[in-house]
């Protein structure tokens, strides 16, 4: 089956059945796949928003351990999602969390 279900902004949507397959195929765009799981700004436009936030922000343990979730989630309800992926990002740089200060009474 070429096609599998993904779901996207609330709608179920097709997607490619191996996702690898597709992405090493557009290799030339810049995609990197040896970390798919996560996001990059490789492609992305610059002038959005989330694409700037990214670049200047990084990703935090808390946003992959919040992308790990929604993909267990996705494929425990039958959709396609990244969880399978995640292992290939070992050694990926993480921008560190401040330190959360306690407030007392």
């Amino acid at each position: 089956r070429p096609l599998a279900s993904c779901r996207s902004a609330g709608i179920d949507v097709p997607c490619p059945s191996d996702p690898m397959e597709t992405l090493r195929a557009m290799v030339h765009s810049g995609l990197d796949v040896q970390c798919v799981a996560l996001p990059t700004t490789v492609g992305r436009d610059p002038e959005d928003p989330s694409t700037a936030r990214l670049s200047e922000s990084g990703l935090t343990e808390e946003d992959v351990r919040i992308l790990r979730g929604r993909s267990a989630r996705l494929q425990a309800s039958g959709y396609a999602s990244m969880a399978p992926y995640f292992a290939q990002c070992s050694g990926v740089e993480l921008r560190q969390e401040a330190p959360r200060v306690e407030l007392g009474p």
